[in-house]
């Protein structure tokens, strides 16, 4: 599918801009504004590209198309957040959390599909998304000990096996985290004062 990109003449799809960098294609039929995303994503420079749809069935529908063609779109999910009596959807509030660490972690992605209910809604301070992000590689020098205790700290729930989001487990070098933005759970383990691995695990057989 990416080579059949380059015989489509998709630059010239893009050859003019609209102002402010904003194009409108919503009468489009939906394969046209596929093409015009991937056009806009392949032959314009910048930090990325937001693309707005009405629904979240178009949402998804954009983004499998886009998949098929090679890209690999970010999508940031209409979130229920809970109210007095009712839960928030734990699913979709941990793929939106996920969801905005990427828009602002290191890698930004080159382009992000919301709903005009996304768009409207209220979003936190990317600053303070950042600053609850914490990056961890194997290699690293860490006290597995204070590292658990760190997670409590910020809301974490410390128990024998982990079986949901929010949930951290230690036994001597290793620890089992089920981090909250994260559809599976993760194991560490330590070599010494080290991370010797990081991988997921099943989260019924609790094996990695």
């Amino acid at each position: 599918m990416k080579e059949l990109c380059g015989t489509l003449g998709l630059k010239q799809m893009v050859s003019h801009t609209e102002a402010g960098g904003v194009y409108t294609c919503g009468e489009w039929p939906g394969a046209a504004q596929v093409l015009l995303a991937l056009a806009l994503v392949q032959n314009r420079t910048g930090s990325g590209w937001l693309v707005v749809v009405g629904s979240v069935r178009e949402q998804e529908e954009m983004a499998s198309e886009l998949e098929a063609w090679g890209e690999n779109p970010l999508l940031v999910p209409e979130v229920h957040r809970g109210g007095e009596g009712v839960r928030a959807d734990p699913d979709l509030e941990a793929e939106w959390l996920g969801a905005l660490g990427r828009l602002v972690g290191e890698s930004k992605p080159r382009l992000v599909i919301v709903t005009e209910g996304v768009l409207k809604a209220k979003q936190p301070d990317p600053r303070a998304v950042k600053k609850g992000l914490r990056r961890i590689v194997s290699g690293e020098a860490l006290d597995p000990l204070k590292f658990v205790e760190e997670l409590v700290e910020v809301g974490y729930r410390k128990v024998g096996t982990v079986t949901e989001r929010g949930e951290v487990a230690r036994r001597g070098g290793i620890v089992d985290l089920f981090p909250t933005q994260s559809d599976v759970p993760v194991r560490m383990e330590w070599g010494g004062d080290r991370v010797e691995s990081i991988r997921q695990i099943d989260i019924h057989e609790q094996v990695g």
